[in-house]
């Protein structure tokens, strides 16, 4: 794959493409004045697309006004960001109208997603427009910190209502578990059994696993967790492939991202979160709930939430998964135990996600490397060199001991770890 800076990336915004955005938002007799493309993400927000603001004036029956747009970019940096850009223009276009279709259907709101406005889909020229929800004051949490209880409750909530339409859209279309779901469209295929993005993807995935094992193997306590990635770090995606099967009973639409980048959260006057929404479906997946649960809960939360909330999270998706499903009139696929019975079976693959992605939440900004950095004949060493920066900038940290740490200690205590060699990561 070619690689891209930003700036040439800016030049494939072109004039006719920001017209048919604004006026999909703003109505079709919108006259655009000029727009500007603008940068506001800080670096480790994203890992696979290139997200801006785009600032537009335009004018309506003889006035001027200015407005603001979010575009996410495909770098075109390897066949893995182009897959996820596919998977999720595929999601706004064919799966979005479908999941408000049965919401829709049972009497309820729409999922909580940014609009999409325009996208483009050409060769060496891919853009998603959507709505910048900054201006309905919604704004990211600080990836560094982990979500609280409130922060936790609202996200628990919105992925209920997202995997009961994803059950309700499935159902009506009697797909069976060993069906193919891309006979609607190439983006519900799964990515990662794509010959062309697993060789990429599994490397990553091991190397990132390989990192954190590193951090902790000079922790007194925690040797156990280096000697076990060791004896796994070729199966690290392969496994994750195994956890993630649709199951023959009981599947929703997954979101398959689920950590804290990829939500924002508007607040009150005094700081408390009152609402939410989700984004980046480009890794979309079907599949059982407790996936996106230990995703979210394992990678965002910290080891004092879990021991608190964890029975009061599964109870609160599954009154609201059973609310949306009541609604629609139709019957619970799954009790309230056997919800619990999936998560528990899911810990292995929330555990890996975080294992991947606390480090570089916890590091600062300035700290992070650009995903540029990680192409051509020398990303081999950068990952080295990357991988090094996190033991010496983490090692000390406090947030080690309620991010990662308590997590391997949980993980422990379920018998994740064993010393057996065939131990799965």
């Amino acid at each position: 794959m070619s690689t891209a800076s930003p700036s040439n990336l800016y030049e494939n915004v072109m004039r006719h493409d920001v017209e048919i955005a604004v006026r999909a938002d703003k109505g079709e007799y919108v006259q655009l004045e000029s727009y500007e493309v603008v940068e506001f993400t800080s670096k480790g927000d994203n890992h696979t697309s290139l997200v801006c603001s785009l600032e537009v004036k335009y004018s309506s029956n003889g006035k001027c006004y200015e407005t603001s747009y979010v575009m996410k970019i495909n770098t075109g940096i390897s066949d893995l960001c182009t897959s996820l850009f596919v998977k999720e223009t595929g999601f706004f276009k064919e799966i979005i109208p479908e999941l408000n279709f049965e919401l829709d259907r049972a009497g309820q709101p729409p999922l909580k997603l940014p609009k999409c406005f325009h996208f483009v889909r050409t060769p060496n020229k891919e853009i998603i427009f959507m709505e910048d929800l900054r201006r309905l004051g919604f704004k990211m949490h600080a990836r560094q910190s982990a979500f609280d209880k409130s922060h936790t409750d609202l996200i628990i909530k919105e992925l209920a209502r997202l995997h009961a339409a994803g059950y309700l859209f499935i159902s009506r279309r009697k797909f069976k578990a060993d069906e193919s779901f891309a006979m609607m469209d190439p983006c519900v295929k799964e990515i990662f059994n794509d010959p062309n993005v697993a060789p990429k993807v599994s490397s990553l995935f091991s190397t990132a696993v390989q990192t954190t094992a590193k951090l902790v193997k000079e922790i007194p306590g925690y040797e156990y967790v280096h000697k076990y990635v060791e004896n796994n770090k070729d199966n690290v995606l392969s496994n994750l492939m195994k956890i993630l099967k649709p199951s023959t009973q009981f599947n929703v639409i997954l979101h398959g991202d689920c950590w804290n980048s990829n939500f924002l959260f508007r607040y009150s006057s005094d700081g408390v979160p009152i609402d939410c929404r989700l984004l980046d479906l480009q890794s979309f997946r079907i599949g059982s709930p407790g996936n996106d649960l230990s995703n979210v809960l394992y990678t965002s939360t910290d080891g004092p939430n879990r021991r608190s909330h964890l029975q009061g999270y599964l109870e609160t998706y599954y009154a609201h998964f059973a609310s949306t499903i009541s609604a629609a009139n139709q019957l619970m696929p799954i009790t309230l135990d056997e919800l619990k019975k999936d998560y528990s079976s899911k810990k292995l693959y929330g555990m890996t996600i975080a294992m991947m992605f606390i480090p570089t939440m916890l590091l600062s900004p300035k700290d992070i490397p650009e995903m540029w950095d990680f192409t051509g004949d020398n990303s081999d060493i950068k990952m080295a060199e990357y991988s090094q920066l996190i033991n010496e900038r983490l090692r000390n940290s406090s947030a080690i001991r309620p991010r990662l740490l308590d997590m391997l200690d949980e993980m422990e205590g379920d018998g994740v770890f064993n010393t057996d060699d065939n131990a799965e990561v």
